[in-house]
């Protein structure tokens, strides 16, 4: 998978495995070579997916629940204070 030069990138995640999961590190490696943040929104809203998006070293996760996102990444923080 090549990483566009054009932005916003959009993608649809859906990680059941570990080659999807080498798929999304890799698509995070080559954004981040370019000095390049990555976002991803229009996510399903599961703390599954934010762990699975945060252990890739996603930059941004945009959700239409920000409270629940916001408990989420605080009690990550509490459990991972280097994190």
């Amino acid at each position: 998978m090549s990483l566009p030069n054009r932005r916003p990138l959009t993608l649809l995640i859906d990680i059941k495995s570990d080659a999807e999961r080498d798929k999304l590190r890799s698509l995070v490696a080559q954004a981040h070579k370019r000095g390049r943040r990555l976002r991803f929104w229009a996510t399903p809203e599961q703390e599954s997916v934010w762990r699975e998006l945060l252990a890739a070293g996603v930059d941004l996760i945009g959700t239409d629940d920000l409270p629940r996102l916001a408990k989420f990444l605080q009690a990550r923080q509490a459990k991972h204070p280097a994190q």
